[in-house]
């Protein structure tokens, strides 16, 4: 049991940081200035603020998979939600694509793929989507989510890249890149993270990039 403990707060730190880089981003969109990313970290500053930001926020959690599973996606569900009391927003999780509808996803501000993988949608589910983050819905793609849809353009250029392949889970150095363009400055300039880290296909070249990995600190980066 403490060592599920331990997992579940390294977890719950990860999703944090995630929360924190996609908060930026939906504070951005609606933002409406030049300097837009730049009000969005002012805006997080504190887990107060935070907290401000992300009540009464409507969360969907779609971890659907069709391919490869991962056993980590059911702890993932959790730290969202544990997170979700934490912060007063609320999650819905579900793997049917059903709920992909114009009219359904207007209710969240945001949708968070959980290493969801192969094919997830009909086209009909596939357009209300697009439509939902064309209109400014926001969204996240984790970990396993790059090997999903990867025959479909759109979503490949949204999430900026395909699964290639991986090495085994170890521990490396994260750099925060000081982009301009998006500040987090709640994360220290460089931290180790032990992880499964990824090799990706077809790099988008518009990404912006707000982590980035040593490749020379740790065994199988072909990047």
């Amino acid at each position: 049991m403490f060592g599920k403990e331990i997992i579940m707060k390294q977890i719950q730190q990860v999703f944090k940081i995630l929360f924190l880089i996609l908060l930026s981003i939906i504070t951005a969109c609606s933002a409406q200035t030049n300097d837009a990313f730049s009000h969005g970290e002012q805006v997080i500053s504190s887990d107060k603020k935070l907290e401000q930001l992300l009540t009464d926020k409507r969360i969907l959690l779609f971890s659907k998979t069709t391919k490869f599973r991962h056993k980590s996606i059911e702890d993932a569900i959790k730290a969202f939600q544990q997170l979700g009391q934490r912060y007063s927003f609320s999650t819905y999780s579900t793997e049917d694509a059903k709920h992909f509808t114009a009219k359904n996803l207007k209710q969240y501000d945001a949708i968070v793929f959980i290493s969801t993988t192969g094919s997830l949608f009909n086209k009909t589910q596939r357009d209300a989507f697009k439509q939902y983050i064309q209109n400014g819905g926001g969204f996240m793609g984790i970990h396993g989510s790059s090997g999903g849809e990867g025959h479909w353009p759109w979503f490949v250029k949204l999430q900026g890249a395909t699964f290639k392949s991986h090495g085994k889970i170890q521990a490396t150095t994260v750099t925060k890149v000081l982009s301009p363009a998006l500040k987090i400055n709640r994360l220290p300039n460089n931290f180790q993270f032990t992880d499964e880290w990824y090799n990706f296909n077809r790099l988008s070249d518009k990404r912006i990039d707000v982590l980035l990995v040593d490749e020379k600190t740790f065994k199988g980066g072909k990047h």
